[in-house]
């Protein structure tokens, strides 16, 4: 996997291409939140991720399938904020975070420029990984 890093303001996002869906992930800090944001329009799918008590979270393991249940991203977020581009489709989106998994079928359409999906977490014990 290639890592692309895009300075902003002294702050790094990363950006990338697994399988095939690229993406960006972080949101780390104000600046870093910013320039993320900045490159929102180039995706189609957000996802937010952050504790139930309020506090936003990284560190969530993102698996995205298509309806041929071939995985199209398999990547860590590296911050609250994770935009991915999509082909039109359903999709099953896959999370974990610590030992919670969560499981959601999302649709990208060309009418609908965003899907956005907010992922709360209870604080838990660390890192159960999903199985392969």
């Amino acid at each position: 996997m290639k890592y692309l890093f895009i300075a902003a303001l002294g702050m790094f996002a990363a950006t990338a291409q697994a399988a095939s869906a690229p993406y960006i992930t972080g949101g780390i800090g104000k600046d870093e939140r910013e320039a993320i944001m900045a490159k929102r329009v180039d995706y189609n799918f957000e996802i937010k991720s952050a504790l139930k008590a309020g506090n936003f979270t990284g560190d969530v393991r993102v698996v995205i399938e298509n309806a041929s249940k071939e995985v199209v991203l398999d990547a860590m977020t590296d911050g609250p904020l994770f935009y991915a581009k999509l082909d039109a489709g359903k999709y099953v989106v896959k999370t974990v975070y610590e030992n919670q998994t969560q499981e959601n079928v999302i649709t990208i359409n060309i009418k609908t420029p965003m899907r956005e999906m907010m992922l709360r977490w209870e604080e838990g014990t660390p890192d159960l990984k999903m199985e392969e």
